[in-house]
């Protein structure tokens, strides 16, 4: 196996990690917001170790690769690309995610329900998850505009981040907060890659790295949050979540290298199908509350953990068999099959 192949392996084994701990943050949200008892404190830590990198992975790896594109492409090319990469899943997703909570509160009750009217809002007001794709669009599109220059590119990122710090108040669960909160980090792969480094530098493959790494991101979210720090993406954080990414990237290269683990391929695999578990694990975990209530069960333990399992392998199950119907373009899941309009 050549270097670049195990890159690229480790690579998604990162996105892998990061769309299984994406979904165990949204599991433990939805704890938090009722059902946590006497595990709230700890599950309230847990959330804030959780969201200082899982995100912030994502988009360093997407300003990574949307540099290596705007390398081999047009701005305009790459402009038109976005329709079936982020605008059309983002359109659809919005749709459907709309459809199915106005069909399922005739039924059941939803804690957070999306009423029909969001659909007029979501040129600047996404729903539910799918801030991700609307703030990926925009940092994609910032960055064809400053192509040429990443690191100013990075220093606007920054500042970006500096703002959506000091304004929590009015940036609040607010879009451009999100976007200025984890602009940097997708500024960072951008810079990166323009200057011809590696995603995963192969530097970092040692287990005393990864090991120092991940005790050193821990032990400075504990000092963090210890502080009363509470807001796990915030200017101030930026080193902690930099170390985080680090630590997952190191363990990443050392299961995926040229003796793949078990562990290695499987995570490669969930990190390949990260899209479509992204959108589809808000629907599969809203089961998990509900089933367990018919089952008596009521520990918020064994929900994290079948909320993990539901949320992850449920999604990815579903995704499969859409691909085997040759649906997964329909859906937006593969950019490459996506709708496209034709000219005459």
């Amino acid at each position: 196996m050549n270097i670049v192949a195990d890159r690229n392996h480790a690579v998604s084994a990162l996105r892998g990690i990061a769309i299984a701990m994406v979904v165990l943050g949204h599991i433990n949200r939805g704890l938090l917001d009722a059902r946590a008892g006497s595990l709230a404190a700890p599950l309230e830590f847990l959330d804030f170790v959780l969201y200082t990198v899982h995100m912030p992975v994502f988009f360093y790896l997407a300003g990574y690769f949307t540099s290596q594109s705007l390398g081999n492409r047009t701005p305009t090319v790459f402009a038109k690309s976005r329709w079936a990469a982020i605008v059309y899943p983002y359109l659809l997703w919005s749709f459907i995610t709309v459809a199915a909570h106005f069909v399922l509160s005739n039924f059941v009750h939803i804690n957070h329900t999306v009423p029909p009217a969001a659909l007029l809002c979501i040129a600047w007001d996404p729903v539910n998850v799918l801030w991700f794709l609307y703030a990926l669009l925009c940092m994609q599109l910032s960055a064809t505009v400053l192509r040429k220059h990443p690191y100013l590119l990075l220093a606007v990122a920054l500042g970006a981040s500096l703002v959506a710090t000091i304004g929590t108040s009015f940036l609040q669960d607010n879009v451009a907060g999100k976007i200025g909160a984890h602009a940097p980090f997708f500024a960072l792969g951008f810079a990166l890659a323009a200057a011809g480094g590696q995603p995963i530098p192969d530097m970092i493959k040692t287990k005393c790295f990864a090991t120092a790494a991940l005790a050193g991101w821990i032990a400075a979210c504990v000092v963090a949050y210890t502080y009363g720090i509470q807001n796990p993406t915030t200017f101030i954080l930026l080193p902690i979540s930099i170390l985080g990414i680090a630590a997952l990237a190191s363990f990443s290269l050392l299961v995926t290298g040229p003796r793949k683990s078990v562990i290695g391929r499987h995570l490669a695999k969930m990190g390949d199908a990260s899209l479509p578990i992204y959108l589809l694990h808000s629907f599969t975990l809203a089961v998990i509350p509900r089933a367990l209530r018919v089952l008596g069960i009521q520990s918020s333990l064994i929900e994290l953990a079948a909320g993990l399992a539901i949320g992850v392998y449920l999604s990815w199950s579903i995704y499969l068999l859409v691909r085997k119907l040759g649906l997964d373009g329909l859906l937006g899941f593969d950019s490459k099959k996506v709708p496209r309009f034709r000219k005459g």
